[in-house]
Parts: C-alpha cells; structure tokens; sequence
C-alpha cells in the first residue's frame, strides 16, 4: 500500500489500472464487480464531493472567509466584539456605573464559565471567590488573584487626574 500524500488522488489512472486488473491477477466474480462497478461509483463519488467542496470554498470566498488550511472559518459574531471591546474597556480599570466601583473581572477571560463580563467582589484575600455556570463546572479563574486592579468610577479617577 502506497503512504498518503497530500498529493490529490489521480482518478483517471486508477479507473484505468482498475479496468485492466484482469491483465495482473486472474479475477473472480466479486473481483470483477469491484473493477467494474464499485471503483467508477467510488470514483464518481470523489469528483462529486471535489465539486461540491470548490462551490463551498468559492461561496465562503464571496463572503471575504478566509481559508486556512482548507478549513473555513466562520463569520465573527458582532456580539463577541462588542463583548471583547466591553472587557477591554474594563481592563483599564474604570468604570461609569457606580455598582460596579471595587469589582474586578475574573482573569480566565472568555473562558469564565460564568461570564467573560461578570464582575466580582474580591475576598478578604484578594482573590475571586468560587464561581460556576449552571451546569456546575468551576471556574480556572476561582480562586486566583484578578490580573486587574479593582474598578474605579471613571469621573472621579478623571477630576484627581486634572488636579495639580
């Protein structure tokens, strides 16, 4: 058996060696099927799934995807940018809304299994406290101390800034 290449298969040559096997072996019945019948439907097969993948790729390239190693990838979702752009603005460590002044965000980031935007009331310690989504499944950023310094109202921090 030859090793896979990433070379694509050429279905031509093996629709030719397949219909001249009789010439190598002496061929049974079921042989004879398999030449005969089941390489050219396998074949057909594999130009019908070529072609079906080149109309993919081609639909995906109208929308502006690109192809990375042959696989597409999806859209951005408007929503996780306004998400990450929300958390970015929260990493800085000012805030508008008065509820959220002292709270922090957990450091695993998007992958808080309660929220990436959750904000959290630091223990005694400094560190998060215990948090889990509704399925149960803690938190890698429970218990750790936040990469970020506790919020801060955004008008105060910005009149102590403009004071001599």
């Amino acid at each position: 058996m030859t090793p896979p290449t990433d070379q694509p298969l050429d279905l031509d040559e093996i629709l030719g060696r397949a219909g001249h096997l009789y010439e190598y072996v002496h061929q049974s019945d079921e042989a004879d099927v398999l030449a005969g019948t089941d390489v050219p439907q396998l074949a057909e097969e594999i130009r019908r799934l070529r072609a079906e993948l080149a109309e993919a790729r081609e639909r995906l390239a109208a929308y502006g995807t690109p192809l990375i190693g042959g696989v597409p990838l999806p859209p951005t979702d408007p929503t996780y940018e306004r998400m990450e752009a929300k958390r970015m603005e929260l990493t800085e460590g000012f805030t508008d809304q008065e509820w959220a002044v002292g709270r922090v965000l957990c450091p695993a980031a998007f992958k808080c299994t309660k929220h990436p935007l959750t904000l959290f009331v630091p223990l005694k310690n400094g560190c998060l406290p215990l948090h889990r989504n509704d399925l149960n499944i803690a938190c890698s950023g429970s218990h750790k101390k936040p990469d970020m310094p506790p919020l801060q109202l955004r008008t105060a921090a910005v009149s102590a800034a403009a004071r001599p």
